[in-house]
């Protein structure tokens, strides 16, 4: 894996509200560069004050090192650096180390360390490798560790180190740790030229629930959550049994509306009750994540662009009652299919669906907001586009196809997103853990005909 460590030194008018909106850009970055597998944003322990004059910390992870030009090249990230880091950097420093292991779990605290060994022999690298790799196995708080060599030259350091822990508190035993001083005495220090070191809060906040229920037909479940795993925001998943169809009383206690989803969140500060706050119906949830994280791309930041996602979405959480019907969402399932002609308030829906797409692809997804570019209905993935998601599998569940090409290419994009085919896999394999529902398997059946697979 690769390993992009940026250091951050803020001026000191830097307020926190332009640190936090800086924060809320770079986390978004992971649903709009490709093979970003992870991004943490950070501020300094305050345990370890007098380290370096850095304050913040924001380390991106990469599957392999040619992932890394994509992401600095990227439109969105350069526009994240334009927007929110010169405004108010100080000095910023960075360095790039890759490891040879497919995985690196950051954990919630995070001790970084950028090492200058020029000079050193091959065999007394090799002799600090194992000493610091060593670690992991003699320091019960160290959840990871990564090492490895600096591949760029934005700093003379030539390695660099991550060691992750559960938290901040365990940075303090892990300085103490036998193993810890005997690998900074017998394989750092005899060929350490110089060091920085940045101990800082890796975790992300999980303020939100979302309870949903099965995956494999929850299609309104679907949408908040592809859209906040798009948008990496956290949250705690929380899962319901849908045994019926409509108004579920057993519900009550955590959904005003006896329907699910339903996302709980901390309340504002204002607020002098310690309950959580309940959000319900896609729509409300969407425009709220909206309203708590402006800059994550919830809705497109192009006004006209804007307008339109919001109509689709609201036409979508209000229409297409034959579509519903006739069609019930059904993942696990490839029917062959109702015999053509559709019937006739069906195929007004499909075909009404097909222009609501081809028009927002046609004028807004190439434009992207100028920065953007993507697959989706305006370019980037938005909010839009997760009330759209349980479409593309009614389709493919009841073999519908589309005679333009354009329509055809967005519902494969929405098919082949990482974070669906995650909440696919889940669903599939709901049925062997006892969780599918025979009576809309029987109505899927019964409208969409045999399996075609």
């Amino acid at each position: 894996m690769l390993y992009h460590l940026v250091w951050f030194e803020f001026l000191e008018n830097a307020t926190e509200l332009q640190i936090n909106d800086l924060k809320d850009a770079v986390l978004a970055l992971k649903g709009l560069i490709p093979n970003v597998v992870d991004i943490r944003f950070g501020s300094k322990s305050s345990s370890i004050a007098s380290r370096t004059p850095h304050t913040h910390c924001l380390t991106v992870t990469f599957k392999q090192a040619s992932d890394l030009p994509v992401y600095d090249l990227h439109p969105a990230h350069q526009h994240v650096v334009k927007t929110f880091v010169l405004p108010i950097k100080k000095t910023v420093n960075a360095i790039d180390f890759e490891d040879g292991r497919d995985e690196f779990d950051l954990g919630n605290a995070s001790h970084g360390v950028w090492f200058d060994f020029t000079g050193a022999s091959v065999s007394q690298l090799k002799i600090c490798e194992e000493a610091i790799l060593n670690m992991k196995g003699k320091i019960p708080c160290v959840i990871d560790l990564a090492f490895g060599k600096n591949i760029t030259t934005r700093t003379p350091h030539t390695h660099g180190l991550i060691v992750s822990f559960a938290s901040t508190s365990d940075e303090a035993a892990y300085d103490a740790h036998s193993a810890h001083k005997e690998a900074v005495e017998l394989g750092i220090l005899p060929i350490l030229k110089s060091v920085n070191v940045l101990d800082f809060d890796s975790s992300q906040p999980t303020s939100y629930e979302l309870f949903i229920g099965q995956k494999n037909y929850s299609s309104w479940s679907l949408r908040p959550w592809l859209l906040m795993k798009k948008k990496g925001l956290q949250f705690v998943e929380k899962d319901v049994d849908v045994a019926g169809k409509g108004f579920n009383t057993n519900f009550i206690p955590f959904s005003p509306s006896g329907l699910v989803p339903c996302l709980h969140a901390t309340k504002s500060s204002t607020s002098s009750s310690s309950s959580p706050l309940a959000v319900w119906e896609c729509l409300s949830i969407m425009e709220f994540l909206h309203e708590r994280h402006p800059l994550r791309g919830i809705w497109p930041a192009d006004p006209d662009a804007r307008a339109r996602a919001r109509s689709v979405s609201s036409e979508m959480a209000c229409g297409f009652q034959a579509l519903r019907g006739e069609m019930p969402c059904n993942i696990k399932l490839k029917l062959e299919g109702y015999p053509k002609p559709y019937p006739d308030a069906l195929a007004k829906n499909i075909a009404r669906i097909e222009a609501l797409v081809l028009e927002a692809r046609e004028e807004f997804g190439s434009r992207a907001e100028g920065r953007f570019a993507g697959p989706f209905l305006f370019g980037a993935f938005c909010a839009a586009d997760a009330m759209y998601a349980p479409v593309a599998t009614r389709f493919r569940t009841y073999n519908v196809t589309h005679s333009n090409p354009i329509v055809t290419s967005y519902f494969e994009a929405l098919l082949s997103e990482p974070d669906f085919l995650h909440w696919e896999a889940e669903a599939l394999a709901e049925e062997k853990n006892g969780r599918a529902l025979l009576h809309y398997d029987e109505t899927s059946a019964l409208k969409g005909g045999k399996s075609r697979v």
